[in-house]
């Protein structure tokens, strides 16, 4: 039998719920953003257009192959350790961390990017809700709750 109280239990769901539904935000944000992407692509003006196209239209230099080899990987590594931070996985935490690291380390590399002024707003918003799934994964018992030792106010139960 638990020792915690009910309120107890009450903040650690709601910590697990908060956790569940970030992940969720962040697939939807990160897909809204890539569809503003293209959808208003046509609204830009026509310079940032032409130069869009010309980037696109352009060979792939040993350096952008270099980097989509690294970023296929890093893509999956992020979308599994979502994926287990649903299921509330410690090692998906970890693996989740890693991840928004290295795709910290790539993306100065990726060279400039013309983005329409919502869609970046929107891609923002993601890289907010990158930031709390972190806080919530790594300081709150939203992963810790299942099979491990769970603390609350100093409170230890198995």
């Amino acid at each position: 039998m638990s020792s915690l109280t009910h309120a107890e239990k009450v903040v650690a769901m709601r910590s697990t719920t908060v956790l569940r539904i970030c992940v969720v935000l962040e697939w939807t944000f990160v897909a809204l953003g890539i569809a503003l992407s293209f959808l208003l692509e046509s609204s830009l003006p026509a310079p940032l257009r032409d130069w869009r196209t010309a980037d696109a239209a352009g060979d792939l230099a040993l350096r952008e192959v270099a980097l989509l080899i690294i970023t296929i990987p890093f893509l999956l590594c992020a979308f599994v350790g979502s994926i287990g931070l649903l299921f509330l996985k410690r090692w998906a935490a970890w693996l989740y961390l890693t991840s928004l690291i290295v795709g910290f380390i790539i993306f100065p590399f990726t060279g400039p990017t013309v983005e329409h002024a919502l869609a970046d707003a929107v891609n923002e918003i993601a890289a907010l809700i990158n930031g709390l799934i972190v806080g919530l994964a790594f300081f709150s018992d939203a992963v810790a709750l299942r099979g491990k030792t769970l603390r609350l106010n100093g409170c230890v139960s198995a």
